[in-house]
């Protein structure tokens, strides 16, 4: 007659997998440019400079990682988000921000080693769609 352990651990096991599943993930923030909304695409043109062709802006993305997450991994985040919101092409910034103090504890020796190289990976993109010619 003790129900209660079995809805207990079925919720413990359900906490513990949500926590395991938002360990990894970067968080993209969305500013929707219009108000309209578009069918997910499969396929995005990512890019560093405006395109050719003529184009409109439909959602301004940031995404944030911690020190030495790959930049492949945010763009992947922000590509994916961009999608999802029917973009057809993505223009991306790179904002990254350096690490103020750019002493590292050598454990080896002791002291302390200069790595100027440390940034904090943080990117802003543009989602566009094509205009029709």
């Amino acid at each position: 007659m003790n129900t209660k352990k079995p809805t207990l651990a079925k919720l413990t096991f359900l906490f513990c997998f949500f926590l395991l599943s938002c360990v990894h993930q970067e968080s993209v923030s969305v500013k929707r440019l219009s108000s309209k909304t578009y069918s997910p695409t499969r396929y995005l043109d990512i890019m560093t400079q405006p395109p050719k062709r003529k184009y409109y802006k439909i959602a301004e993305l940031n995404a944030r990682g911690a020190e030495g997450t790959p930049k492949t991994e945010i763009i992947g985040a922000l590509a994916m988000k961009a999608r999802e919101l029917g973009a057809q092409g993505l223009i991306i910034e790179d904002k990254s921000i350096p690490i103020a103090n750019p002493f590292v504890m050598n454990t080896a020796g002791g002291m302390y080693d200069t790595n100027l190289n440390r940034t904090v990976p943080y990117y802003h993109a543009i989602a566009f769609r094509y205009a029709e010619e």
